[in-house]
This record gives C-alpha cells, sequence and structure tokens, in this order.
C-alpha cells in the first residue's frame, strides 16, 4: 500500500492492534493481549520519498511498500527513522494474507480476525504518536473481499 504521511507537531493517540500484513495459521479463535498487539515483522521492501517539508516542522512524505512487507512494523520504522513525533496518515493499495484486530471489551483483548486471501485496501487511517519516547502507530483498515464483502 501506499500511505501519504502527514507531520504534524502536536497529537496523543494510544497503539491498538488494527492489522499485518502476514497471516498466522489459526485453528480457533485467537485472542491476544493489548500488550501482545505490537508489530510482528518488518519492511524490507519500504521505501520513503519527502513530498513537501513545511515551514513550521512538518513534512509529508509518501510511504511505499512491497509484498510481504508489514505495514505496521514500516510504520514503526518509517516514524523512528524520520524522527516523527505525531502524524496522521492514510493509504490504498492491497494486502494478501491480513490480520485484523476487534477488541472484545469482556475480555480486554484483542479477537484475530485472519483474511486468508487477496483483498483490496478499502479504508487504512491512522496516527502516529510518542509513546513512551517511541513511535506507537494507531491505524484502522477496511478490507474489499473478491465477492465485495468488508472485513
Amino acid at each position: 500500500p501506499i500511505l501519504k504521511i502527514f507531520a504534524c507537531s502536536i497529537f496523543l493517540a494510544i497503539a491498538i492492534f488494527a492489522g499485518a500484513s502476514c497471516a498466522r495459521a489459526q485453528t480457533a479463535t485467537e485472542f491476544i493481549t493489548p500488550a501482545n498487539a505490537v508489530p510482528h515483522g518488518s519492511a524490507p521492501g519500504m521505501w520513503v520519498k519527502v513530498l513537501s517539508n513545511g515551514r513550521s516542522g512538518s513534512a509529508e512524505y509518501a510511504v511505499i511498500f512491497r509484498p510481504g512487507d508489514d505495514p505496521w512494523a514500516g510504520l514503526t520504522q518509517f516514524a523512528a527513522e524520520y524522527h516523527v513525533q505525531s502524524a496522521h496518515f492514510t493509504g490504498i493499495g492491497a494486502f494478501r494474507d491480513a490480520r485484523l484486530g476487534w477488541f472484545d471489551a469482556q475480555k480486554k483483548m484483542y479477537h484475530v480476525i485472519p483474511v486468508d486471501q487477496q483483498v483490496e485496501v478499502a479504508s487504512l487511517i491512522g496516527d502516529i504518536a510518542q509513546l513512551e519516547g517511541k513511535p506507537s502507530v494507531h491505524m484502522h483498515c477496511v478490507l474489499s473481499m473478491s465477492d465485495g464483502q468488508t472485513r
């Protein structure tokens, strides 16, 4: 997916599990704790292009991922390398074998939703903020299946 990153000066967000590009084998309903909802993987094919630099320290970037890259891990890496303090992003593209997460308030855990097929990214939005001195990526994603249904 291609992500357009808008870096700004002040924003606060808490990272939650939202998605990744590689699925793991699922045999039963899987739940993970918020503490374990962190990027798993890397983005070796990611590349970044500076689109514009603003006067007040803001900048606009295009962050492009290749097949096999984990976008969540890549955005975290991008934020660290480019010293992003806060940002908002949107994305387009496609995933193959994605994992989404839905927070179950009663269990206080994320229900992992595997999507084991090629899908289009209908919507990908999120924020990057600093949490305990490290970049924290929070994103929401809607995927479009081949039959038009969404996840």
